[in-house]
């Protein structure tokens, strides 16, 4: 039985990556930040470990010597990161050099997928959409420019020290579980709060025209788990759909779901500093070294969100 390590394990993709390791015969260990809940999935054993500290990096890494580590743990927000620049370098940066010195202190060395994000190519020409791979890294927020620091800072540990490190950079995702912060999750939440009566019927807004390529979670951590078995270390790899949408048009799927009826309205303070018009990526690698498929279309994850918060609310 391989030991899996998840940082990152109380947010939305670690809680379905936990469970679908376990399923595949994982034993399944998941770092918290600074407490872990009652209402954690049970398929993994939890650590107290914030990711910035290097000691407590390296006392979990040497107890519990995992055979491979999905380093999910970091700030995702885009629109937080111009809030409060250092502390994502702090969290995205430096909690990826910890993870990385940490492993190569390890006798056996373990695997390390290190997730990085499709924002790290900012702005990409539109005679090169869908971006692949070998596009520039552009990116254009402190989150984005965090992101693509540790994917290089990856690839250096890889090159230099012969750490199997495999990066990826997943495009947007969504699905049940995910925080209302996001934009799908946002409006899920907002419909299924009108619905009961706990809020007025407005759905507020930020900018619907942007494109973006959405893969469902559940497809997303399929993905990651491929990768850490056939994956080629020191290599980078797209996860996501290579569909684009416009917000407007998931905004739309999700009214055509409800009977109630709707105002929509722009809300200025869900307008970014500045917003990527199109962001869509090329898979085409992923699916010919790994065998990715997806199986879950746009309608059906977005139906599985909107139950999620018709339950929650």
């Amino acid at each position: 039985m391989q030991r899996a390590l998840v940082t990152g394990g109380e947010g939305f993709v670690g809680r379905h990556l936990v469970d679908a390791l376990a399923r595949q015969g994982y034993d399944v260990h998941a770092t918290c930040k600074s407490e872990c809940g009652e209402k954690l999935p049970t398929s993994a054993v939890y650590h107290v470990c914030d990711v910035v500290f290097q000691n407590r990096v390296n006392e979990l890494l040497f107890a519990l010597k995992p055979d491979v580590i999905f380093h999910l743990a970091g700030i995702s927000f885009v629109p937080s990161s111009f809030d409060d620049p250092w502390q994502v370098f702090e969290v995205n940066l430096r909690g990826t050099l910890n993870i990385l010195s940490a492993s190569c202190m390890l006798g056996e060395r373990p695997v390390v997928l290190l997730i990085g994000s499709g924002e790290e190519y900012g702005v990409v020409d539109e005679k090169f959409l869908p971006a692949n791979e070998t596009a520039p890294l552009k990116p254009v927020s402190p989150y984005a420019v965090s992101k693509a620091s540790a994917d290089l800072l990856g690839y250096q540990y890889f090159s230099v020290y012969g750490l199997p490190v495999v990066r990826v950079r997943p495009f947007n995702h969504t699905g049940p579980g995910q925080s209302p912060r996001f934009v799908c999750s946002s409006f899920a939440k907002q419909i299924a709060m009108i619905e009961k009566g706990k809020q007025e019927p407005v759905i507020a807004v930020g900018n619907v025209s942007a494109v973006r390529d959405f893969t469902d979670v559940r497809d997303v951590i399929n993905a990651y788990m491929l990768l850490v078995q056939y994956g080629r270390q020191g290599d980078v790899y797209n996860v996501c759909s290579g569909k684009g949408y416009r917000i407007s048009d998931i905004l739309d799927m999700l009214v055509d779901m409800t009977d109630t009826k709707v105002e929509v309205r722009i809300d200025e303070s869900k307008l970014r500093e500045i917003d990527i018009p199109v962001m869509v990526g090329d898979c085409s690698k992923l699916v010919k070294e790994t065998g990715w498929k997806r199986k879950y279309e746009m309608k059906e994850t977005l139906r599985d969100l909107l139950n999620y918060w018709r339950a929650l609310v």
